[in-house]
């Protein structure tokens, strides 16, 4: 296990900054009608950049890292998107990233839609839809080289829902908390992810220099196989009866 760390001021370009503040304003403002993330602890613009942006920044190093030079408008899926975390941090700190967002429900996507747009974000894609249906379709199964998710659901269900999207060879990220709870979770995953065609690669401590978020990590999975076709199960089966 390795750590990494990110803060905006790290980041070299004024611009990029005022960027991501400008993306943390248009989520909050969405979210007065929309409930996409929590109004008790996002009260602010500020609080959500620290609490959302922040934590998912490190994630694109994370990314760049292990999967070597994307320059060429390599295209990665998020699974279950919501508030956009990660996905709209990703394509707007990585224009020439191609960013497709999954979101199962409508209001969520219309504001995903609506973001992207405010933002002018022309690398993002929102698909509204189940993972479990979508991940039987032809242009979407086994058709991503990077796959993420954030705040979704525990990794056993988690890698039933994301890893039928991930190319063979490719890799899924999936943001997850303390170390302690990531490595709980690997354990019991072990056999979903096994079975989906996965093998854990790596667990990637990272530091968001936010006291209140603390040390977080990343669950990196290679895919080395394809996922058999009986898989992802129906609606609400991976959720309710986890491998």
């Amino acid at each position: 296990m390795r750590q990494m760390s990110s803060n905006a001021n790290e980041y070299d370009h004024l611009d990029e900054t005022e960027c991501l503040t400008r993306l943390s304003k248009l989520i909050w403002r969405a979210n007065e009608n929309v409930n996409i993330v929590s109004r008790k602890s996002n009260t602010s613009p500020e609080l959500l950049f620290q609490q959302h942006v922040l934590d998912c920044l490190p994630l694109v190093d994370v990314i760049q890292e292990k999967v070597g030079s994307l320059d060429s408008g390599i295209r990665i899926l998020d699974v279950g998107s919501g508030g956009g975390f990660p996905a709209l941090v990703l394509a707007a700190v990585r224009p020439e990233w191609k960013i497709t967002m999954l979101e199962a429900t409508s209001k969520k996507c219309d504001v995903l839609t609506s973001v992207s747009i405010g933002m002018d974000l022309r690398n993002t894609k929102v698909q509204a839809g189940r993972a479990e249906d979508i991940g039987h379709q032809f242009g979407w199964r086994e058709s991503f080289p990077v796959v993420t998710a954030r705040a979704v659901a525990e990794l056993r269900t988690l890698a039933e829902l994301c890893l039928s999207f991930v190319e063979v060879g490719g890799l899924m990220f999936a943001m997850k908390g303390p170390v302690e709870q990531a490595e709980m979770e690997m354990k019991a995953a072990e056999k979903a992810i096994e079975e989906m065609g996965g093998k854990i690669e790596d667990l990637v401590e990272i530091d968001a220099n936010m006291k209140e978020l603390g040390l977080r990590t990343v669950v990196v999975i290679r895919k080395v196989s394809s996922t058999p076709s009986k898989y992802p199960r129906g609606v609400g089966r991976p959720n309710k009866r986890p491998l």
